[in-house]
């Protein structure tokens, strides 16, 4: 059996958390794993997409991925949420992280894997959510031009496997499906989606200890079959590190399953190594999932970044709050504002003519939790 690794890296996951959470809701590639290309490249272009509409599936050991529910008409704001899974965030390049450059990572434009299957660890606290919001990000090569009709299936399971030298035994189960209708080939960027499940009745439960995600990048659906697009591959991240010096949210291993041959399935040959020293690391399928507020505050609320330039212009940032939620930063020289969490749960505050010297804002959230961060202006 001729199971890839990488021999420079070690199989590792990150397993600290951060905080109880409030349940509501590339690599150097080994010359077999991609076609097109050794290296990963990073894409910092993005393009965001919504689903025309969306319908719950169940997956079988058989791999039949059947249709339980109507088709449900996509729309409707972002809800409220915190992070369960976060392995997304930092792709905007509007944060930053602890790696030098932003963006994800792709195998290069042609490299095909329309079936991806990762390892993942929720955050502490959220073992048994419901996602209720869901992010995620892929390349769509297809035919290399064109357009071609394009649906997305996400499912979530309880299990997945140790190591590469066993059967493929990952368990996947529920999942729903998202039809993006026609979209361009070979974009030059990364598409990318947000999608809001609240009020839909469809609800992808998430799992204690190792569990398992799926990603499969198909061109037609009939109901009981997802058929393997033309080209496609997920975008490649981590949820191991830091976005605005805080942990996001959860973790992930190295291993992945990759179905380069399209054939919707995985045979062991197919499970790959991530570690292979990139940052972050290890890399995997990016996907990301929130879940119910459960109150006024997720509990993980922070001040960000507060910064003066010259003029004493001040920008206060916060992070990880409950989605439109307010909160009010006051600072030490008595100047306030106020503002709101908006559908990144992220927020800033704009102070003008702030008086040079030491000083230090304190933002206050909506149950009361506050947070202080000193700053200085010239």
């Amino acid at each position: 059996m001729n199971i890839r690794t990488n021999p420079i890296a070690s199989h590792r996951m990150t397993t600290d958390a951060r905080a109880a959470c409030l349940p509501l809701l590339v690599l150097a590639v080994l010359p077999a794993v991609a076609a097109a290309s050794d290296a990963p490249m990073r894409l910092t272009e993005r393009i965001a997409v919504q689903p025309s509409r969306f319908c719950g599936v169940a997956r079988f050991a058989d791999g039949r991925v059947v249709q339980t529910t109507d088709w449900i008409e996509a729309g409707g704001g972002v809800p409220a949420g915190a992070s369960i899974y976060d392995c997304f965030d930092a792709f905007t390049c509007e944060e930053p992280t602890d790696c030098e450059q932003c963006g994800f990572y792709t195998l290069g434009a042609e490299h095909c894997n329309t079936f991806a299957v990762a390892d993942m660890t929720v955050e502490a606290g959220c073992e048994g959510s419901l996602v209720r919001r869901l992010g995620f990000a892929w390349y769509w090569y297809c035919g290399g031009s064109g357009s071609e009709t394009c649906y997305v299936g996400v499912f979530t399971g309880p299990s997945f496997p140790a190591d590469c030298s066993g059967p493929v035994d990952y368990v996947l189960e529920s999942g729903v499906v998202f039809d993006f209708g026609e979209l361009g080939c070979h974009p030059g960027g990364v598409y990318f989606t947000e999608i809001n499940l609240e009020g839909s009745g469809l609800d992808l439960p998430l799992y204690p200890g190792r569990s398992a995600y799926g990603l499969f990048f198909a061109r037609a659906f009939d109901g009981n079959n997802l058929t393997p697009a033309t080209c496609a591959q997920p975008a490649l991240w981590s949820a191991n590190g830091l976005t605005s010096g805080v942990e996001r949210a959860g973790s992930n291993g190295p291993l992945q399953y990759d179905d380069t041959n399209r054939d919707g399935a995985h045979d062991p040959s197919e499970c790959n190594n991530y570690a292979v020293g990139r940052c972050p690391d290890p890399l995997t399928a990016v996907v990301a999932f929130r879940g119910d507020a459960g109150g006024e505050c997720t509990g993980e609320e922070a001040i960000s970044k507060a910064r003066c330039r010259s003029g004493g212009k001040v920008v206060v940032k916060v992070i990880r709050g409950v989605v439109g939620e307010p909160f009010q930063v006051r600072l030490d020289t008595g100047e306030e504002a106020e503002g709101e969490f908006n559908s990144r749960s992220k927020g800033k505050v704009k102070f003008n003519g702030v008086s040079s010297g030491r000083n230090a804002a304190t933002a206050t959230f909506a149950c009361g939790d506050t947070d202080v961060r000193v700053f200085d202006c010239p």
